[in-house]
């Protein structure tokens, strides 16, 4: 399959290894450029890209970056991608990086406004695993039995995340 890859933070970075590993074709952009990405493209395995190539000849289209970074993508991003082509966002809402955005705090839900920001409908990825517990996972250094759960610190949802 090929795959796009726009962002290659602790999420975005980890999918496009693993799907590099599992012997699909992957782009990636993030808000880098030059050397920079290419450094990036090299250690995940996937080759570096602009955003607005990164979403040409794909099968699926990964958005990975926060979502107050979705509505600076460029307008026309998806105008000439096949209806056919999956788009999934993995970003999560949190105020207190993301600023206010004033639909999603009075109640919109989050995917659709992506969705009306991209002109386009997403699947929803639930990300709900930490940041750290991403980077664990993909360094193998996280085994189930070593997990020690910190009640203020992990939910029931993230705890059942790492144990799948």
């Amino acid at each position: 399959m090929k795959i796009g890859v726009i962002g290659t933070g602790a999420i975005g970075g980890i999918i496009a290894k693993k799907m590099v590993r599992a012997g699909h074709t992957v782009k990636i952009s993030n808000s880098k450029q030059g050397a920079e990405l290419n450094a990036k493209a090299e250690e995940l395995g996937a080759i570096a890209s602009t955003t607005e190539n990164v979403v040409r000849d794909v099968d699926v289209v990964v958005i990975s970056v926060p979502t107050v970074a979705i509505p600076t993508l460029p307008k026309d991003l998806f105008a000439d991608v096949p209806e056919n082509v999956i788009v999934v966002d993995t970003s999560n809402y949190y105020p207190f990086r993301d600023a206010d955005i004033e639909e999603i705090k009075n109640g919109k839900v989050e995917s659709i406004w992506v969705s009306e920001q991209l002109g386009r409908p997403v699947v929803k990825a639930s990300t709900i695993c930490w940041r750290k517990h991403w980077k664990m996972a993909e360094k193998n250094t996280m085994q189930k039995t070593e997990l020690q759960w910190q009640s203020q610190e992990i939910t029931q949802q993230q705890k059942k995340c790492l144990q799948n």
